[in-house]
């Protein structure tokens, strides 16, 4: 359990919170490039840790993320013009550049300097595979990112993107609950594994529901390892790497590809989930991809009509206004939740929980040790505060990393083969 007190500084991300500054000391993804297409294209609004922005491309191509609201009567500059450098209000025509610079004030003499004295808000912005990121923390940024997914060719990953109505701490913490994978993803009949590449590893999972955990901390954040019976004599180990401060890598299931999870926060009662696959050498095959185009698994491809609401084009079909279009019958006969979809399992456990969810009436078991490690980790970092260059995970150098699984002897030195299947040179 968490106290009322601690658990707000775990939920809350807003500027000036504990945890907002934590948020803004790195950078972190708002926008898919694709979301902004073609230069002097639509502004698109954003909700990014409980601020209301705007983003958009400039003539020449490059990205500016600026304070939603004009300076000057505070209309929305969604509704602007964007044009010839600059995205221009509409109310009174004044405009200003991706640094928040203003740069046209025509309400105002020519022979005004007015301009010269007037800036909205602006944060620095980078693209990079295939995302837009940006930095809203104080000083000088830290260098992008570095995560091997980013750096290869769009043909050797898929991104998906989907709308969580929850509070990031416990959308974050499904991915490092390695127990409930047994359960809540489970099949009523084993022999049902038989059809998926992975079937071995989905057995383990089966036959033994209740992991149990090594946690260690890394440069990087922490690695969480989960033991499962395998074969006689066997464990079967299963490593997640949590990356200050959203990022998850998970190990494959059911094909080579890692996943890694990105639990970027909007508010404190939404959250934008980013999933990721990849393959480091080679384009995804067509199998690949039409498994993670087909909605069924780790990445939400249906989703509702949007409207100019921020985030409002990736809300899952499948939803709490459907109770997820759970089925009764597939519950009683194939699948433990009843709901089809394998991420959409996780959307409505963690969404029924509440917006934020209520640690104080908590009861975390034994099993539950990688959740306990984590909060604690992350807890003591916002409330016992170092110099950034000292953050876990800030130093993009640290970001070189895959999440490993294996089958050792029982005897076998499993942290050093996690550690070396990690790293990646």
């Amino acid at each position: 359990m968490l106290s009322p007190e601690r658990n707000r500084t775990l939920t809350s991300v807003g500027p000036d919170t504990p945890m907002g500054n934590l948020m803004r000391s790195y950078w972190l993804p708002v926008l898919l490039s694709s979301e902004l297409p073609d230069p002097d294209c639509q502004p698109v609004r954003v909700r990014h840790l409980g601020e209301k922005l705007v983003a958009f491309r400039d003539t020449s191509g490059t990205v500016g993320l600026l304070d939603e609201f004009c300076p000057h009567r505070r209309a929305s500059l969604v509704l602007g013009r964007n044009e010839e450098g600059g995205l221009r209000c509409v109310y009174h025509g004044w405009k200003f550049d991706t640094s928040g610079a203003c740069i046209d004030l025509p309400s105002e003499p020519p022979t005004s300097s007015f301009k010269q004295r007037v800036r909205t808000k602006s944060y620095p912005c980078i693209e990079a595979g295939g995302a837009i990121w940006a930095y809203l923390g104080e000083g000088e940024p830290p260098a992008p990112p570095a995560f091997e997914w980013m750096a290869v060719r769009p043909e050797q990953r898929f991104v998906s993107k989907r709308l969580l109505e929850c509070n990031w701490a416990q959308a974050l913490e499904g991915d490092i609950d390695s127990s409930h994978a047994s359960i809540l993803h489970s099949r009523l009949n084993p022999a049902d594994y038989a059809e998926f590449e992975g079937a071995r590893e989905l057995l383990y999972f089966d036959g033994d529901r209740y992991p149990r955990y090594e946690v260690f901390d890394t440069d990087f954040g922490m690695t969480m390892a989960a033991r499962r019976n395998a074969e006689p004599g066997s464990h079967y180990w299963r490593g997640a790497q949590y990356i200050m401060p959203i990022f998850v890598m998970i190990a494959p299931f059911d094909d080579p590809l890692p996943q890694m999870n990105m639990w970027v926060p909007m508010d404190d009662g939404n959250t934008m989930v980013w999933a990721l696959h990849w393959h480091p050498d080679r384009n995804l095959t067509q199998d690949e991809l039409e498994r993670r185009g087909s909605n069924l698994y780790f990445h939400c491809t249906q989703f509702e009509d949007g409207t100019s609401e921020a985030g409002s084009s990736w809300i899952p079909k499948a939803n709490s206004r459907n109770d997820y279009l759970a089925d009764a019958e597939v519950q009683r006969t194939k699948m433990y939740s009843g709901i089809e979809p394998l991420w959409c399992q996780d959307k409505a456990v963690q969404e029924s929980m509440g917006t934020i969810t209520d640690r104080v009436h908590e009861h975390l078991a034994p099993s539950d040790l990688a959740i306990s490690r984590w909060r604690q980790k992350i807890l003591a970092t916002v409330e016992n505060p170092v110099q950034l260059e000292e953050l876990p995970g800030r130093d993009p150098q640290t970001h070189r990393v895959r999440p490993p699984h294996f089958v050792a002897p029982e005897n076998a030195d499993w942290r050093s083969r996690m550690e070396e299947e990690s790293r990646i040179a």
